[in-house]
């Protein structure tokens, strides 16, 4: 045994590792290896790692469960548990071994240079989508080759990051709101539609569809368009008719299939016939107008708008399962929800009672019902027992 773990010291050692204490750390990991699982204390985990059994806690549902691949706010959710030790993969999700991972791990500063190269990205589209709206507005067609170039890098981007994509409504601004919503109407378009298994080139021009699905705004008064108060009949009226508009201008765009037209004119209908401009119900509804119609309540309910205050995610979702039941394909909503309910873990939020908190377990079937630890005093809390609701996402 002692000529075993000598053995294996000289040959980590000359694999490289500078000191025999960081030897026997690593031999200490190997040795806990059970085939291809492996038992690590948390404390060793990083993004990549993949669960190969549930983390139990004191909750009907597992805190994580296997297969789960990890990301930092799964690892706060472990340490907010006060769980000392999991079993994971001995392989990350990319295919490296975990020792070697661990070993070229830079913590922060990576993901803060993924964050700002995102955000950049998105504020450039922004932008570019403003220059665009004002064309528009003098009478000039939709330019799809020169959309498709800068938009394209930045969905396929927002697809890998999930965290990003549902959390791009903090970047909106009252101001240019018509900008980011349509912007991140089309990101997220296109990440459901991924999520739910579409085809690339499918699920790409779904993503186009949710960008171009309020060109038709373009049609409207500025007037309208930033009025803070509430709107009148007549003003309704001319806005319901904006899908309308927007059909007209992708109508004639050769590389825009004929579903994803469709889907542009009826992304305000809804299942139930209570949508507009047609009032058309689910029979008679293109399913990727669905994909976009969640995607436009998503980021409109948790967007600051000229005459409507964002809410937070979890009571959008809430809201969108219990008071719009009925109006949207439940296959979407579900993606929307479970993947909101795995990303938030570890978040930190404002409660209604003005508390600070973090989230540290999301069931998805009641996202609204949280359970958080609060930074104050460090308890643990069920919101749905307190009558409490997330009031900020931070």
């Amino acid at each position: 045994m002692v000529v075993t773990i000598v053995k294996l010291l000289f040959s980590l050692n000359n694999q490289g590792y500078t000191s025999i204490v960081e030897a026997v750390i690593l031999s200490c990991r190997i040795g806990r290896r059970k085939g291809r699982q492996m038992q690590v204390n948390v404390k060793e985990l990083i993004p990549g790692c993949i669960l190969t059994k549930d983390v139990e806690g004191k909750t009907s549902r597992p805190i994580i469960p296997k297969n789960t691949v990890i990301y930092p706010v799964h690892i706060n959710t472990l340490h907010a548990f006060r769980i000392k030790e999991v079993e994971i993969s001995a392989k990350l999700s990319n295919g490296e071994d975990f020792e070697e991972a661990v070993r070229n791990y830079e913590p922060e500063t990576v993901q803060a240079r993924v964050d700002d190269e995102f955000r950049e990205q998105y504020l450039e589209g922004v932008y570019r989508h403003q220059k665009m709206f004002k064309r528009w507005r003098n009478g000039f067609d939709i330019d799809l080759p020169e959309i498709r170039d800068w938009f394209l890098p930045l969905l396929v981007e927002a697809t890998k990051n999930r965290q990003e994509i549902l959390r791009i409504h903090h970047y909106a601004s009252e101001a240019e709101y018509i900008h980011h919503h349509s912007l991140s109407m089309g990101l997220i378009a296109g990440y459901l539609a991924q999520r739910l298994g579409l085809e690339k080139g499918e699920w790409i021009q779904v993503a186009l569809g949710g960008l171009l699905s309020d060109c038709g705004m373009s049609y409207m008064s500025r007037d309208i368009m930033h009025k803070k108060g509430a709107l009148s009949e007549k003003e309704i009226k001319e806005i319901q008719q904006h899908p309308v508009h927007s059909y007209r201008m992708v109508e004639d765009l050769t590389a825009m299939n004929k579903k994803v037209k469709l889907a542009v004119l009826q992304h305000h209908e809804r299942l139930d016939g209570s949508g507009y401009p047609l009032g058309v119900r689910q029979d008679k509804i293109q399913f990727y107008s669905q994909i976009i119609a969640v995607s436009d309540i998503y980021h409109a309910m948790t967007s600051e708008r000229p005459y409507r205050k964002k809410q937070s995610p979890f009571k959008v979702i809430d809201e969108i399962q219990k008071e719009q039941f009925g109006k949207y394909d439940m296959r979407v909503t579900k993606v929307l929800t479970e993947d909101l309910a795995n990303i938030s873990v570890g978040t930190t939020v404002r409660l209604s009672n003005n508390e600070l908190a973090d989230i540290v377990f999301v069931d998805p079937s009641t996202p609204a019902h949280l359970m958080v630890r609060l930074h104050r005093s460090e308890v643990f809390l069920s919101l749905k027992e307190e009558g409490l609701y997330v009031e900020e996402v931070y």
